[in-house]
């Protein structure tokens, strides 16, 4: 993969991040009110992502979890486990982490912006990786 394509796909995550957080501010007006941001991204999600392969910090800090992966495993277990096809690659900050889900065990709840799982064609697509499980974007505050 040469340097241009890498970049693009740099590009692309970004863009996905970034409309995903503007989607998240107007749906809540700001405030943060995850029923409002529930009711709006379920009419404007994109065809990759639906409001059920999106966690924010709200919702992840309004569990008992100690850390990410016990919230994540707490709201939507089947996250963890790529919808039942194997774990996802997770990936904090563009970059794929060796320790894939175990990896979340170790990212206190404060600082967690949002959570995002990509089924697997959505995954091999953005990050051109096999990724059988899918993937899981960490967005750290």
């Amino acid at each position: 993969m040469s340097a241009a394509q890498k970049m693009g796909r740099r590009v692309a995550m970004i863009a996905l991040a970034s409309a995903g957080a503007l989607v998240m501010a107007c749906a809540t007006g700001g405030n943060g009110s995850t029923a409002a941001a529930s009711a709006t991204s379920d009419s404007a999600s994109s065809s990759r992502t639906s409001s059920r392969d999106m966690l924010t910090g709200d919702q992840l800090m309004n569990t008992a979890g100690a850390n990410a992966y016990d919230a994540i495993q707490t709201l939507r277990p089947e996250m963890l486990t790529g919808h039942g096809l194997g774990a996802p690659d997770v990936y904090i900050r563009e970059l794929r982490e060796p320790k894939g889900v175990e990896r979340l065990k170790e990212i206190p709840l404060a600082q967690v912006q949002q959570v995002q799982y990509l089924k697997p064609e959505d995954a091999r697509s953005l990050r051109g990786q096999q990724s059988q499980g899918g993937a899981l974007l960490v967005t750290l505050r």
